[in-house]
């Protein structure tokens, strides 16, 4: 026998009254072969690892939900039956509730997006509950997928989301945690909740530093601008003197040339005198 337990009495081992024969040519065949009748058995099963609970590598919800798919493929009678069942079942209840249920009656359905709707039941000749179309469609389809599984889907799709827009991951936990039924749903919204608040007051608290700090940069910035206004006025005033200064010293350097000028022009214009001027020079007056 595989994995055989036999019972002995106290010191059958240290009275060498059993023995421990190794065979483990045999062992290593027969456990083959027992492995491989057990794969043969579950393949007719159409049952895998996953449909079984005890597969141990971890793979992605899609992998995950088909090699599911496929193990229950050996569960299709079962589930064509469930079905017709459902669909059996279901006339039944919709010939007792249009028997019992006669009496006028108001229902309020409330939608958190879409508001609050009412609607009346035999109340009239067109309301009253009737087999016939209805806006409902009723198909075979599998069963509503596990906790773990819904879990595996969502840890996906945050993983595809959070490369391309991290930010709206905060907003699908929630969203996570509904479809998941899981109980701890309303403590999570409550902490992004009293998070979201705590950022907003966080924010209005440093709002008017932020101000300051924005009034006092602008100050600082008017007042290079004026600096550097003043620098080119100073600027474009020394250059002005300067052109002043240089205008000047050309004219005072232009007025001895014009003064000898004029001289040599008046000497050119009377000899005479010239020659007077040169003998009153030379006269002795002793």
């Amino acid at each position: 026998m595989d994995n055989a337990i036999v019972a002995v009495n106290p010191g059958a081992i240290s009275g060498n009254k059993i023995q421990f024969v190794n065979q483990n040519s045999n062992v290593v065949a027969i456990s083959q072969k027992v492995n491989e009748k057990r794969q043969i058995a579950k393949i007719l099963s159409g049952l895998n690892d996953e449909a079984l609970g005890v597969a141990q590598n971890r793979q992605s919800g899609v992998a995950i939900a088909q090699r599911r798919d496929a193990g229950l493929m050996g569960l299709q009678d079962y589930i064509k039956a469930s079905d017709e069942m459902e669909k059996e079942l279901f006339v039944k209840v919709l010939d007792l509730m249009q028997h019992y249920f006669t009496k006028k009656q108001t229902f309020k359905i409330v939608d958190k997006k879409v508001g609050e709707r009412y609607f009346e039941i035999n109340s009239n000749a067109e309301n009253r509950i009737k087999i016939g179309k209805f806006d409902l469609i009723y198909q075979s389809s599998l069963k509503m997928q596990g906790r773990e599984e819904r879990f595996a889907h969502w840890s996906e799709m945050l993983k595809t989301i959070s490369s391309i827009k991290p930010e709206l991951v905060g907003d699908l936990l929630p969203l996570m945690l509904k479809d998941t039924d899981s109980p701890i749903v309303a403590e999570v919204e409550e902490l992004i909740a009293n998070h979201k608040a705590l950022a907003e007051q966080s924010a209005q608290q440093k709002e008017p530093l932020q101000q300051a700090q924005f009034e006092l940069e602008l100050q600082t910035l008017q007042a290079k601008v004026a600096q550097m206004m003043a620098q080119a006025r100073k600027y474009e005033a020394q250059g002005a003197l300067a052109e002043q200064v240089a205008q000047k010293q050309a004219q005072e350097n232009l007025l001895p040339q014009q003064t000898q000028q004029a001289q040599q022009n008046h000497e050119g214009e009377n000899p005479t005198a010239n020659k007077v001027l040169q003998t009153n020079k030379g006269l002795d007056l002793r």
